[in-house]
């Protein structure tokens, strides 16, 4: 809950600082929620699941043009039961490997194309995704394999690109179905990437 605070307050203060130079031009604030799917994957190996994402945050539109803080986290993610593959001495215990939670704070930027009916847009990202999974040990003996897990916490810059579409319900809301992909190979030592649908909602001042 404290890190959903801090990263709010951050999109904030982001907002404002952007917002500031140009409050005379024809800004439309805004706060927006979507929920959807996500894949979590490891590149060079397997998937994680694809899981319940939810999401939500604050952003600016000007023109052609959308900037928006956004937090989202995906749920339900279950890691697996290891197999003792030491074949010659019992197994003792239990252990898990996978992640547990995938959490990204990004900053998007957003361009529009298309009339004031139906907008088409692009979006580029750049965040940060935090991960809490689990890792198996496995100490052997000469009578017995002993199993057990360890938490890991993990933190990467997280790059992505993505496109939907804005679709007005009224003057002030929208429905926008959208696609997002992220890579947080860089400063990460577990090296995701993030796969994304959802659809979301957004009010404008």
């Amino acid at each position: 809950m404290t890190r959903t605070w801090t990263a709010l307050r951050l999109g904030l203060v982001l907002i404002s600082t952007v917002a500031n130079p140009v409050a005379a031009q024809d800004l439309r604030p805004s706060v927006f929620g979507a929920t959807g799917v996500a894949n979590v994957y490891r590149t060079e190996d397997q998937s994680f699941g694809t899981e319940l994402n939810i999401g939500g945050g604050l952003g600016i539109e000007w023109k052609r043009l959308g900037l928006d803080a956004e937090i989202h986290r995906t749920l339900g993610l279950t890691p697996l039961e290891v197999q003792c593959a030491i074949g010659n001495v019992p197994c003792l215990g239990s252990a898990r490997e996978g992640f547990l939670e995938a959490t990204m704070l990004s900053g998007n930027i957003s361009y529009f194309f298309g009339g004031p009916r139906v907008r088409p847009y692009l979006t580029g990202s750049v965040g940060v995704l935090w991960t809490e999974s689990v890792n198996s040990l496995t100490i052997v003996s000469s009578t017995a394999a002993t199993l057990s897990e360890f938490h890991e916490s993990d933190t990467g810059l997280a790059v992505g690109v993505g496109f939907g579409v804005d679709v007005p319900l009224t003057p002030a809301f929208s429905l926008r179905p959208e696609f997002r992909t992220y890579s947080s190979v860089a400063m990460s030592r577990v090296n995701l990437g993030l796969h994304r649908g959802a659809i979301g909602v957004r009010y404008r001042w």
